[in-house]
């Protein structure tokens, strides 16, 4: 309703209304036509304007990179049938490690497995495509440096297909593979789906099935680079990694789905966040260049 009024609002006035601050006053005569809007708290609809304010300047931003000859798509902002996550900035409370209060929502169970640290910020309470429902809190601290146990140790890391990774101290990762291992069963539930009739209760239970085991193959895949890219992190305190297209790489209709399964990008990632000290090698990797 909000990206209709505003591109109403282009076609009437020829205006846009992309401020985050026009799209709050959009939101209040919504809120006032419509009374049921007002069911919902006035800071999970501010945060709406905020996304919808922050895809037009993407868009712009692209439309400006494609006129200087970037061969992009701009991406004009799209309606969305359903949000799978709202924000609150205000309006939540924890009340125990069982508990959480939101407004306009009540007291809810959680399940806390750490408690938060520093000023609660804001909350985003989210849903998967599983049916499961997280919240995720951010928080402002203070940060700590603190100064790396192995700071000269150095290494690089060259990934692969047989090995997940090998290393310049002559260690190889080996590859898990959880989605070729679970690729019969993949394709088990998604003949089931298929051979359901649309829109019935049966299809429905079909395709969550398929989707809980694409689920568990994401987070056995994540758990497994989580692990690796800490073990990694604390060992060294310089690391180097090869600057792959794996855009190009996975057109190899051979190799795609071994590449993918890999997710070197993700993990890659990981590692960025983790260490501050991260060299991005330019060049073909070489096992030694390090050390």
């Amino acid at each position: 309703m909000l990206l209709q009024k505003c591109k109403d609002a282009y076609k009437k006035e020829g205006v846009f209304l992309n401020s985050k601050s026009r799209l709050c006053e959009l939101i209040r005569q919504i809120k006032a036509d419509n009374p049921e809007f007002k069911q919902v708290y006035s800071q999970v609809l501010q945060n709406c304007a905020d996304r919808l304010s922050k895809a037009y300047a993407n868009f712009f931003r692209r439309t400006e990179q494609k006129r200087a000859g970037k061969k992009i798509r701009t991406g004009f902002p799209r309606y969305k049938k359903h949000f799978h996550s709202i924000t609150y900035q205000f309006g939540f409370k924890l009340l125990s490690q069982r508990r959480l209060k939101v407004s306009k929502i009540g007291s809810v169970p959680i399940i806390l497995h750490r408690d938060p640290k520093g000023k609660l910020k804001t909350l985003t309470v989210k849903r998967n495509r599983v049916g499961q429902w997280f919240a995720v809190f951010s928080c402002e601290v203070s940060p700590k440096k603190r100064a790396h146990p192995n700071a000269d140790k150095k290494v690089g890391i060259d990934v692969g297909l047989e090995s997940f990774a090998t290393l310049t101290t002559r260690e190889q990762i080996s590859n898990p593979r959880y989605r070729v291992k679970t690729e019969k069963k993949l394709k088990k539930l998604q003949s089931r789906a298929s051979g359901k009739a649309k829109e019935s209760r049966n299809r429905g239970r079909a395709v969550r099935r398929l989707a809980r085991a694409h689920q568990k193959v994401f987070d056995q895949r994540r758990d497994f680079q989580h692990k690796l890219s800490r073990f990694i992190v604390d060992e060294f305190g310089t690391i180097a990694v090869e600057d792959l297209n794996i855009n190009g790489m996975v057109k190899n209709h051979r190799l795609a789905k071994h590449i993918s399964d890999s997710s070197w990008d993700s993990f890659f990632q990981l590692l960025w966040n983790r260490l501050d000290t991260f060299l991005l090698l330019r060049k073909k990797f070489k096992v030694g260049r390090l050390i």
